[in-house]
């Protein structure tokens, strides 16, 4: 979100800046007014000391690490990690879901929180409700250790949609249980659309008391290796709803044609040496394959959507032409990074709202800052937008993602290769 916003928003809630930030210098950025603003609702929000809010800062005290890409990468690179046998890379599958994380706290359940903060209270999404365990899925041991699972939800059945629609991909199926209210969601698991959560990672915390999560998780400098090691252990002493991500360490290309062929995403390769860096996208780390970096369509962004165009075939229909998509970069600015007008019928009609007592056109408020995913073939020199720009509405509005996701740096808006 822009810094402006994030002020008047701060202004009117009467919270007070922080003294320093976590930029260069102790410069005060973007990420630092949204934590002072989560501040602010945690405490409206949670008892002090409660079990819950316990789970909430261990939960706000990481932010899930991302993957690079693999097609950014230089050819002598991708060919030393992905088709060298038995060196410090692995590949896992990737997996078209809700990316949910997963805390424990000594003596209580597990809870499950979103991968990203909401933008109304700038706090993660509490799912604990909306989740049915399996039968051995009471979530109590006798650890001494709170830690938090890096993990993705899937849902491998059909389930009806809130538009009442089957879904017809995982992350669809997700979003129809995940979005709904918790009575609706506990009646599809119950009825068959098991949610399952396929881990990947485990970070440890020494007591939560004593830390009171102010400070980094101890097993970030953790290799990946070890942390596998507490995942393992965590995820077999809880629920068959918990499923750890299978690794690949020999024949790793051969294993994502195999992917492929099945239709699916693609794999992440991670580095086992490597610890977990909160919010990283490093290239040491993890790198993400997926079957759309292969061609000659580049990677997807998730860009949001932020007005609309009217072009003359829609507007004597009484319809928006088109919808303006921007992200945000690292200096906190909004970037018109594309204008679409293919567009389905339907959704057309769903986005224009009624017209203006003075007969204008107006794109749904609704619809505005909700995100969509973007394919584009070419991206122009002068102004920095993609060129030939497609909306996946395949996967349509994704409810697993806030505006605040949609974030690159410019370095990135130059070197892509759509």
């Amino acid at each position: 979100m822009k810094i402006e916003t994030l002020l008047e928003k701060m202004k009117h809630l009467g919270v007070k800046l922080p003294s320093v930030g976590t930029g260069v210098n102790g410069r005060i950025l973007a990420r630092d007014l949204e934590t002072a603003l989560g501040d602010f609702y945690f405490e409206r929000k949670y008892e002090p000391g409660s079990i819950k809010g316990q789970h909430c800062q261990m939960r706000r005290s990481i932010t899930p690490m991302k993957a690079y890409r693999y097609d950014k990468m230089k050819s002598v690179e991708q060919y030393s990690i992905l088709e060298i046998d038995h060196n410090q890379w692995v590949a896992e599958e990737k997996f078209n879901g809700w990316r949910i994380v997963i805390t424990y706290v000594p003596g209580d359940k597990l809870r499950f929180w979103s991968g990203n903060l909401s933008d109304v209270d700038f706090l993660p999404t509490d799912y604990t409700n909306h989740v049915v365990l399996g039968e051995s899925g009471l979530g109590i041991v006798n650890w001494q250790d709170a830690w938090a699972i890096d993990s993705e939800a899937i849902c491998m059945e059909q389930v009806e949609t809130l538009d009442g629609l089957l879904s017809t991909n995982t992350l669809d199926a997700v979003g129809a249980i995940l979005g709904s209210n918790s009575d609706r969601a506990k009646l599809l698991q119950h009825n068959g659309a098991n949610l399952l959560f396929m881990c990947f990672d485990c970070i440890l915390f020494s007591n939560p008391i004593d830390l009171g999560f102010a400070t980094r998780p101890l097993s970030l400098t953790y290799s990946l290796e070890a942390r596998r090691l507490h995942l393992k252990d965590a995820v077999g002493l809880h629920t068959t709803n918990l499923m750890v991500v299978e690794q690949v360490s020999v024949n790793k290309k051969r294993f994502l044609n195999l992917i492929w062929k099945q239709g699916k995403e693609g794999v992440v390769l991670k580095n086992v040496d490597k610890g977990y860096v909160s919010g990283g996208r490093l290239k040491t780390h993890a790198i993400k394959v997926k079957r759309s970096m292969s061609g000659e369509i580049g990677d997807n962004i998730d860009a949001f959507i932020s007005g609309f165009i009217k072009t003359p075939e829609h507007t004597k229909r009484n319809l928006i032409g088109g919808l303006k998509l921007s992200v945000y970069t690292k200096e906190d600015r909004e970037h018109h990074i594309a204008t679409v007008t293919g567009i389905p019928e339907d959704m057309r009609l769903e986005l224009t709202a009624n017209k203006l007592e003075d007969g204008s056109l107006i794109l749904d408020p609704a619809f505005m800052g909700k995100v969509v995913i973007v394919d584009g073939q070419e991206l122009s020199n002068k102004h920095r937008k993609l060129m030939h720009a497609k909306i996946d509405w395949h996967t349509g509005i994704r409810k697993d993602k806030t505006r605040f996701d949609c974030v690159l740096d410019i370095k990135d808006l130059d070197e892509e290769r759509f």
